[in-house]
This record gives structure tokens, sequence and C-alpha cells, in this order.
């Protein structure tokens, strides 16, 4: 969920996000939803990617996941919602492509012992109304076997329509990929202590890679945010407190001590809510009726797969909010039991379906 910033007209907005890119982008990055680095993908080099339009009663948000049944498809439990679309077959999602069928999902199914509070067991099934029609666009994804392993140093592929601007709000039309490297687990127990398991989950990408991608040079984004404001002159003070922001934007503070009470009477506390979780964020004042904060929050790769040797091996889970790597994704393996069953369960239920076929 993001916020807008409001403005006076819709017409002033779209003109000053054309202008924009005096803001240098920040490379492409998916902190449970953004890719750091990647690339344009080669139009239907990956048929198996699904587009999730998700709504949860007035909230829409935007997931990835993948086909790995003609009417079934994978992808991350946080991604429920009480209504979903699945598009598969899509390059670019801001087009009607032939090549795309847009199929709404009869039932979602997270895994029963799912915790949002630390995203364990972040795995869902997504029936399909309808069977997809297998195309050269459209092809499922292999599922590991049941001893597969992935080993640390091995490049993996992550691909998704997550944003691809930290600065804004900022989503690509075309599908994005991004080659990450699997690390070992301690890396992760280190950087996502108390959350990352690794009976169910994978560890990807190599911090050293990683570090200077999320920087942001807030000297470079100026000129847009004096545009939005329609200002002419700087705020008294501005520079001073975007320097603390592009500190901020780090995500971590580090051999830090208590500050003194109000001595930094601009900085912001926000609460933000989306479909269920509370996600506790930072910006700061930068005038009276302004907050600056990053856009790092919100989805758009979450659900999408982590593609080894061409097999479904992980499942974009979570990660710091500060785009930082290593990030976790849900190993497929450890869930090769429940999806079998629970595919097997739904065909069953189906009308019309005879107990013997």
């Amino acid at each position: 969920m993001m916020l807008e910033t409001p403005l006076a007209g819709m017409a002033e907005k779209n003109a000053v996000l054309k202008r924009s890119h005096g803001c240098k982008q920040a490379r492409q990055t998916f902190p449970s939803g953004e890719i750091i680095g990647g690339h344009e993908a080669k139009p239907h080099s990956r048929p198996y990617m699904a587009y999730l339009q998700i709504w949860n009663q007035d909230v829409r948000s935007r997931c990835g996941g993948f086909l790995i049944r003609e009417d079934f498809v994978l992808t991350a439990a946080h991604c429920w919602g009480s209504s979903i679309n699945v598009t598969l077959g899509a390059h670019n999602i801001k087009k009607q492509e032939r090549t795309q069928q847009v199929i709404p999902v009869r039932k979602a199914i997270r895994h029963p012992d799912y915790n949002k509070r630390n995203y364990a067991n972040d795995i869902m099934l997504l029936q399909l109304q309808r069977k997809a029609k297998q195309t050269a666009a459209v092809r499922p994804l292999r599922l590991p076997g049941d001893r597969a392993r992935v080993k640390p140093g091995q490049a993996c592929d992550v691909a998704g329509w997550g944003r691809v601007a930290v600065a804004m709000n900022n989503y690509p039309d075309t599908l994005q990929e991004v080659k990450l490297i699997v690390q070992e687990d301690q890396k992760c127990e280190s950087h996502l202590r108390n959350y990352y398991n690794n009976i169910i989950q994978l560890c990807v990408g190599d911090p050293k890679k990683k570090k200077a991608s999320f920087k942001v040079r807030m000297t470079e984004c100026l000129a847009w945010l004096w545009e939005i404001w329609d200002l002419r002159t700087q705020v008294p003070n501005a520079p001073r407190a975007h320097r603390q922001a592009g500190m901020f934007l780090l995500g971590k503070i580090i051999r830090g001590y208590e500050a003194e009470p109000h001595s930094r009477p601009y900085m912001a506390f926000l609460q933000i809510q989306t479909s269920g979780n509370i996600i506790l964020w930072g910006g700061f004042l930068a005038r009276e009726d302004f907050v600056l904060t990053a856009a790092t929050l919100g989805q758009g790769d979450s659900g999408g797969p982590l593609v080894c040797d061409n097999v479904a091996q992980g499942i974009v889970s979570y990660g710091q909010n500060d785009g930082s790597t290593p990030r976790a994704c849900t190993k497929v393996s450890s869930f090769l039991p429940w999806i079998k069953k629970t595919m097997k369960s739904l065909q069953l239920q189906e009308p019309g379906h005879l107990p013997w076929s």
C-alpha cells in the first residue's frame, strides 16, 4: 500500500512524474517485492511467470507467482487476498498482449502453518477457475525432486514486475529479472536473526554485491521534490534533513545510542497496515504538510520463483526492509508433500469428478 502525495491536480502530477528523471533511479530491488541490479527479461522467455492482482477489502496489491500445472499457480502465503486475478503469458502488463490469459482464482490455499509474524511456511497454492492453455508464452515450471538440494555458490534467477526505483513509487511495465547467488545459511541466520529457518528456507543474494545498490543520493532528487511542492526556494534546513534521510535509507544503525529526547524534531514514525500486517517505518518532516520516506514498501516480486537450473527451488518471501541482501526464499522441496496432497484434494472436490478417475 502506498500513500500518494496530495497534489493540486492529476495533470500536474503526471507532468511532474514524467520529469522525475532528474532523480536517478536506484537499481532494481526486491524487499519482499523488489529487484536491485536487474534488467528487462527477454519477452516470454519465462513462460511460467504469473502476475497476480490482489484485492483484500478496499486494498489492491500485486504479487508474482508461477504456473506449476495448467490449473495451479504457486506463490507466497503473504500474497493472500479475498479476490485474486492471475495473468499468464504477459511481458508488458500495461498492454493487452495476444499471448496473455487472465484467469480468476477459484480457491487460494495458504499453508496451514503459515506465520505472518515471521513468514514461516510462506507458501500458497492458487487453484484457477479454468485450465490455462499451454502455448509458447504459457508453460508450467518444473518442481524439484524429493532429494533436490541447492548448494551455496549456485547461481539462480528471480523475475517479477516489482518496483524498480527505491526513491519513488515506480513499477515497471515489463518483466524484470536478476541473478542471485545462493548463500550459506549462516549469513541469513545472522542477517535475518530470529526469522530465518534453514529447514524451510533458502538464503540468496551476495551482500558484498548489494551494499551500494540501495543508497540514494537525495540531492539528485531535490529538483523532483521542489516541482512536487511547487516551491521556488528551498525549505530552511532541508539539505541537513536530506542528509539524515540518506543515512536512514541504509535501514540499520550500527553501534548507535539512544538519542537525546526530541533532539531530532523532524523524525516521523510511520505505522503502515497492509493485508492484516502492521509494518513500522521511518521518515522525516520536510515541510509542515509533507513527510519524506523511502518507497521500498510494497510488493510486486513476492511469490515469484527462485529458478535454479530451470527448476523452481524457492519462492521469493522476505528480507530486511532496506532491500539489503541476503534475503530469504521459501524452500519448495520442503513442501512437496503438502503441494501434492493439496492439489489432489482439490481435484477430488471438483464437480463431476469420478472417484476412480
